[in-house]
């Protein structure tokens, strides 16, 4: 759902501050939702922080048979203990193999819970030793783990260890771009409304740049597809809670895991899956998003569409030079153009105007406005305004 390449600019400024923990020296959870490539994340990771060493290792892997945190470590890096001796968190911070390494643990959400509460005592006490010898000359090894989901029983929370979430990190516009990518001649209204249905979801973003996404129909049809194939990591939430905290799921963190609901552009209130309205009487969401698409792509252009109407009609005659702009809205100004002489130039002006009054009174009733609609506007542009 978050995408593969990592490269928009909420992606990027996620692995910037990545980067900036591992460089102050600091253990991290990194946490994002299911069905994200955590390898393709770690991979990122490592090529913004080149003056840093890395290790990846499979938790699974780490998991296997009954060896404790810290000796299924010491093996998988080959660190030695001297026989007879008994593993410890110690042997990890005096081993030269490990000083200034960065050691990521990929696939947390693999292993049984067991295993995760076992590693969620051992990071805790890690945190702690690390943090106690930060001012030494030892340099402890950090640990990072990059949890595929619901971060339950690992995300340590003693002093030293930073939890990151992939939470509310997109915005609009790393949606639209991502949408220009993908169909660079997608018309700017329906990517609009692209980004509003998609949200948080790029693989939905992905498939709806190649639909009618303007149209609830086949939206709704789309998104239908869309929930089958996630049905899987989903279940119904207990609570579909309204407002959410800017720094991480908190109460929402099961719904978030399976990619249910998000923090979207910059806004405390969360945003909910468009998938989840498909079976809405009336599906009102859905056309609710699609409006907002519509608002924020097709409201301002009649706008400006009114003061080059003025501006035509002063030119030629058709209205008093020095009415003001303010005083002719939508309304005035088509009925003060309807009225008067015959005259083929302000019979097009007056058509033009009609158009605007009416699909601005469209969009202000929570109306969409259809593509044939769209496109009649602007063929009476180009005939009205006469290129201006």
């Amino acid at each position: 759902m978050i995408g593969r390449d990592w490269e928009l600019p909420g992606q990027r400024r996620f692995i910037e501050e990545i980067r900036d923990h591992l460089e102050r020296g600091d253990q991290l959870t990194i946490a994002v939702p299911a069905r994200t490539d955590t390898r393709r994340l770690a991979e990122c990771v490592r090529r913004a922080t080149p003056a840093l060493a890395f290790t990846v290792l499979s938790a699974a892997r780490l998991c296997t048979g009954t060896a404790e945190p810290v000796e299924a470590l010491l093996t998988a890096l080959h660190i030695a203990v001297e026989p007879g001796a008994v593993p410890s968190i110690q042997h990890l911070f005096v081993a030269p193999e490990l000083a200034g390494l960065v050691v990521s643990v990929d696939g947390v959400h693999e292993i049984n819970e067991d295993a995760r509460t076992r590693w969620g005592t051992f990071l805790a006490e890690y945190a702690d030793v690390s943090r106690r010898l930060s001012s030494a000359a030892t340099v402890p090894g950090q640990i990072v783990l990059v949890v595929n989901g619901d971060p339950a029983g690992v995300d340590a929370s003693a002093p030293g260890w930073t939890p990151l979430y992939w939470w509310g990190r997109l915005d609009r516009l790393d949606v639209g771009v991502f949408v220009h990518r993908t169909r660079p001649s997608l018309d700017r209204v329906v990517q609009s409304c692209v980004v509003e249905i998609a949200g948080f979801d790029l693989a939905l973003a992905e498939t709806l740049a190649y639909e009618h996404a303007d149209d609830p129909e086949r939206t709704v049809r789309v998104l239908t597809q869309h929930k089958h194939e996630l049905l899987h990591a989903w279940s119904e939430p207990r609570v579909r809670q309204t407002w959410c905290s800017a720094d991480a799921p908190g109460s929402l963190t099961d719904s978030w895991a399976c990619g249910q609901v998000d923090r979207f552009d910059g806004e405390n209130r969360a945003y909910w899956h468009s998938c989840m309205f498909v079976d809405e009487a009336r599906t009102t969401t859905i056309r609710r998003r699609i409006w907002v698409g519509q608002v924020r792509s097709i409201l301002p252009r009649p706008e400006e569409w009114r003061v080059l109407v003025i501006e035509e009609a002063k030119a030629a005659g058709f209205i008093a030079s020095g009415i003001n702009i303010d005083e002719l809205e939508f309304a005035a100004l088509h009925d003060q153009l309807r009225k008067g002489q015959r005259d083929p130039a302000r019979a097009r002006l007056a058509e033009f105007a009609g158009w605007l009054r009416h699909t601005r009174n469209r969009i202000s009733h929570l109306d969409l406005v259809d593509e044939r609609t769209r496109r009649d506007g602007d063929s009476l542009a180009i005939a009205a305004l006469r290129g201006s």
